[in-house]
């Protein structure tokens, strides 16, 4: 008969990081984000659509790494949706509640 070895112990898996850190982590790269975004779109005199879509998409990877669940999920979008709309409001202010093509 062959010998098989006992298990080995299980290894708790390790506590999730906090729903704070996330949020932290991604309104820090919402902001640099949107900073660069604001320093190119000055300097070309535009409005990139596309660069609003990719500061979403860089907010949720940064929040994924630090917590992958839900109510982080949902933090990541709330973070969105709140820096889209600031850009937003500031762009109309900007330029005095016209609307630049």
């Amino acid at each position: 008969m062959a010998y098989i070895p006992p298990p080995l112990p299980a290894v708790p898996a390790p506590a999730p990081r906090g729903l704070g850190l996330a949020i932290a982590v991604g309104s820090a790269v919402a902001i640099a984000c949107a900073v660069i975004l604001g320093l190119i779109g000055g300097l070309a005199n535009r409005q990139f659509a596309y660069g609003a879509v990719l500061l979403g998409v860089f907010v949720g990877q940064a929040v994924r790494r630090i917590r992958r669940d839900t109510q982080a999920a949902i933090a990541a979008v709330a973070m969105w949706l709140v820096r889209r709309r600031a850009t937003r409001s500031r762009a109309f202010v900007l330029s005095r509640g016209r609307i630049r093509p």
